[in-house]
């Protein structure tokens, strides 16, 4: 559960120092920290193998910069080739590519090993592609860092990105997804969803679009104590107000360095 709540933490940072237009700050890695080790707190996971797990932290920065070089050993000791590895990766990369062309899809797998670093891609039992790929990948992300950098105005407000809807329906109490990659799950099936621009793209491949199948991809939406799989819906909402409670009494939401000297 740490190496889990690691990757989460120490992941998205790694991928901005390599391909974002610039690199985070002390105080946003520092807001990793505090953000996920709130996470792992909640989740009462076990700290004691980071080195100031009794002594305590001064801030989230310390915390991310220990678990970020734990997490590095975990992976030399337990990252290995596996069929199981292969057989997520395999399931992850269909994903990926799911809106690509089955003709292109080979090319594709080749793209998404080549993002993959060296351990990682042999814990996945995934060949090393050509160097082309990396070299094309490291083209277009160098662009991009130009671009975003010399030639992007700051975004206005009201362009905000956003991917699920700010809050619930008023009639429901449900959430909806406003953007989606590959199927449309919680994806309200309006006019502009069904038939915008990207929405004909799916169309001519075949692709479902929000309100087909019927409630197949829960076009009405979601509930946060829901989510999971249908058969599951409506239950274990005692334990579920139980954990709620337990965490407000704890005064969630405050700094879990607030104390330290």
């Amino acid at each position: 559960m740490l190496y889990t709540l690691s990757l989460f933490a120490t992941e998205p940072a790694g991928w901005i120092h390599r391909y974002e237009w610039r690199d985070l700050t002390d105080m946003e890695r520092c807001a990793f920290g505090v953000f996920w080790k709130s996470i792992g707190d909640a989740m009462e996971i076990d700290y004691s193998v980071l080195p100031s797990s009794k002594s305590g932290w001064m801030d989230g920065l310390q915390w991310f910069d220990e678990i970020l070089a734990w997490s590095r050993n975990y992976e030399e000791k337990y990252m290995v080739p596996d069929l199981y590895n292969k057989k997520t990766a395999d399931e992850t990369t269909a994903i990926l590519l799911y809106s690509v062309p089955e003709a292109l899809k080979p090319l594709g797998r080749n793209f998404v090993s080549a993002l993959m670093d060296e351990r990682l891609r042999a814990a996945m039992i995934y060949p090393a592609p050509s160097q082309i790929y990396t070299s094309t990948i490291n083209a277009i992300f160098g662009i991009r860092k130009f671009v975003l950098r010399h030639l992007m105005l700051p975004r206005p407000y009201f362009m905000r990105h956003q991917s699920i809807s700010p809050t619930p329906d008023k009639d429901t109490g449900r959430y909806h997804r406003l953007l989606y990659a590959s199927e449309p799950w919680y994806v309200k099936p309006t006019v502009k969803n069904r038939w915008a621009l990207s929405a004909l793209t799916d169309r001519i491949a075949g692709r479902p679009l929000p309100g087909d199948d019927g409630k197949k991809f829960k076009p009405y939406g979601y509930k946060i104590n829901d989510v999971g799989p249908t058969s599951m819906e409506g239950k274990g909402m005692q334990a579920f107000e139980e954990v709620r409670g337990r965490l407000m009494k704890q005064g969630r939401g405050g700094c879990p360095f607030a104390f330290s000297e």
